[in-house]
């Protein structure tokens, strides 16, 4: 088992930190700079900048350098999050709009390029990521709340209603997958990491993954409407946490044994 987590961790963590670059910046339109002011921007892009440096550093040391085509790719996506960082002012201009569309599009690409193995499974993938980054921008902008008390709840709560539309998404892909992959589940089966381990595995992604989602997501839901957001970034907080572990747990079925769940 060592042995094995050793040789999915290269795949495990460039696949992560490429979800959080392409989920967090991609998420960015929702609240407005004119609503929060350029520094949640410069905050997001930030995060952005960070996570997609931290994958190309990794990538390059693990795998070599890659070849020129999607070494411009990287450049291109990196360059459009590091000037939207540095440049974006308190409103939205056309400029910042192509550099968004620009990062938004290459990175895809090179989400695409990670995937490699057809559409299914870069649905799959790019769901992910999308569920990841939308979490994770939605507790970064319930902090702003402190920073611009005024700030209307509306864009939390399209926070929450895109976070349900990708949750349920996955749900469905899952939940066909998790029917597919029924082998794995017989008793005495030897697929997999064995019967009782595949049991274990598949049954904490769908309880800490998708089931403490749902509970955790009403109660932020509620919050929000009542306008108590501080309590609501705390449960933002947790949700963080499972969607980590959820989706880590999801990244091993598909890394080592071809499961998209």
């Amino acid at each position: 088992m060592m042995v094995a987590m050793t040789n999915l961790f290269p795949d495990l963590l460039t696949q992560f930190l490429l979800s959080l670059s392409l989920g967090t910046a991609a998420f960015s339109w929702i609240a407005s700079p004119k609503l929060t002011g350029a520094g949640f921007m410069r905050l997001v892009t930030g995060h952005g900048v960070i996570f997609l440096s931290l994958m190309i550093g990794l990538s390059w040391a693990l795998f070599g350098a890659p070849y020129p085509l999607w070494l411009a790719f990287e450049g291109i996506a990196l360059l459009s999050l590091i000037l939207q960082w540095k440049l974006h002012r308190d409103r939205r201009t056309k400029s910042m709009w192509a550099l968004f569309l620009l990062q938004t599009v290459f990175t895809i690409v090179l989400f695409l390029a990670f995937a490699g193995k057809g559409p299914a499974q870069f649905a799959f993938l790019l769901s992910s990521a999308l569920l990841l980054g939308v979490t994770h921008y939605s507790m970064l902008l319930g902090h702003y709340y402190l920073v611009v008390p005024k700030l209307t709840e509306r864009p939390l709560l399209i926070c929450l209603k895109m976070f349900w539309t990708i949750l349920f998404g996955k749900l469905l892909f899952s939940a066909f997958y998790t029917w597919q992959a029924w082998p794995y589940l017989s008793e005495g089966s030897v697929l997999g990491d064995g019967f009782i381990f595949n049991w274990l595995v598949i049954s904490m992604r769908w309880l800490w993954g998708y089931g403490a989602l749902l509970v955790l997501s009403y109660f932020a839901w509620r919050l929000c409407r009542m306008r108590s957001i501080q309590s609501a970034t705390g449960v933002l907080y947790i949700m963080v946490f499972f969607v980590f572990i959820g989706e880590l747990l999801s990244a091993y079925l598909y890394f080592k044994h071809g499961l998209a769940i």
